[in-house]
């Protein structure tokens, strides 16, 4: 059976990746800046994940079935996906994912012959569990594309499913509105800039920032002789959420990051609204003997109330 893998197990990576597309050409990051947060890991990311050498990122989306690499390649020059990594590859020297590529047509095929026995098994059993069955093959559902084995009629559940996702910030509540029978398009302008966070459970592919979720806290306890009872001694929050929807835990998944993704819009430090506040972009320079001139080492973004730093989620998300 295929591992469920978790997104936040290549978080890292991403950022790394992010900065050093950043560095060599900011007009590109923007875009794949964009992909990310979306998590739309397609043959660019891929692209760029062996261009820069991240066999992580590489086999934690072919894993995933998130890019088939036998698909017809975006780019012109090659007739597959495969074609245009392994090109990649060899023009970057990134051997480990040119091996890993090379051999995955062969690594692939014992996997599907396991999944293909085990799922033949499972149908003699009866219906309902065909269909629990048919809910464990969730790895490309993280990313809303339809996995291989989904059947025509999954593919129409999913593009139901998507479809609330792509409309729901025409209506969302918390927009104020003095007509509630006014048309919805006719308020679209007015919440352009609404911020909805989102973020995708692995298991389900639901946003639990709208089907809900649950965090674990450590608490500790100590009797006391004095009170004659069980007395709190400390409390902890544990780093893992629980999707509220289908009760996955999402481990490593730290709750702060949650909270910074929902208040994307709002300074860190006064709470507030960039949007209304305004945001400066600040610049350091350093003068180069070659060029003779000063050129850019560092640009940084502050919210223009308190002068607080961006985090690297606002200056992403505000493509800045």
């Amino acid at each position: 059976m295929k591992k469920i893998f978790n997104i936040i197990e290549i978080l890292n990576d991403l950022k790394d990746l992010e900065k050093k597309i950043y560095l060599d050409s900011p007009e590109v990051f923007v875009d794949f800046a964009d992909r990310i947060a979306e998590n739309n890991l397609d043959e660019m990311v891929l692209f760029f994940a062996t261009k820069y050498n991240y066999l992580s990122i590489v086999k934690f989306i072919l894993n995933n079935d998130i890019v088939n690499l036998n698909n017809p390649s975006k780019n012109k020059q090659f007739a597959t996906v495969k074609e245009h990594i392994l090109a990649a590859a060899t023009q970057f020297n990134a051997k480990d994912i040119y091996d890993y590529i090379v051999n995955y047509d062969t690594k692939l095929e014992e996997e599907n012959t396991e999944d293909d026995d085990i799922e033949t098994f499972l149908k003699t059993v009866g219906e309902k569990l065909s269909d629990l069955c048919g809910q464990v093959d969730l790895g490309g559902g993280y990313y809303k594309e339809p996995s291989k084995a989904k059947t025509s009629q999954s593919k129409k559940e999913d593009v139901a499913d998507t479809k609330p996702n792509t409309d729901k910030p025409e209506t969302v509540e918390s927009t104020p509105s003095t007509d509630k029978n006014t048309d919805s398009k006719v308020e679209q302008p007015q919440q352009s800039n609404m911020y909805e966070p989102k973020f995708i459970c692995p298991n389900c592919s639901c946003n639990i920032f709208e089907t809900g979720y649950s965090i674990s806290e450590k608490v500790n306890y100590k009797y006391s002789k004095d009170e004659k009872k069980l007395v709190v001694t400390s409390k902890e929050q544990e780093n893992a959420v629980t999707c509220s929807k289908c009760g996955y835990t999402i481990e490593q998944l730290n709750p702060a990051f949650l909270e910074n993704i929902c208040t994307v819009q709002n300074c860190k430090k006064c709470g507030k609204d960039l949007t209304s506040a305004g945001i400066v972009t600040k610049m350091k320079t350093e003068y180069d003997s070659e060029s003779n001139s000063f050129i850019t080492s560092k640009k940084s973004f502050h919210c223009a109330e308190c002068d607080s730093e961006l985090t690297d989620y606002q200056v992403n998300y505000f493509k800045l």
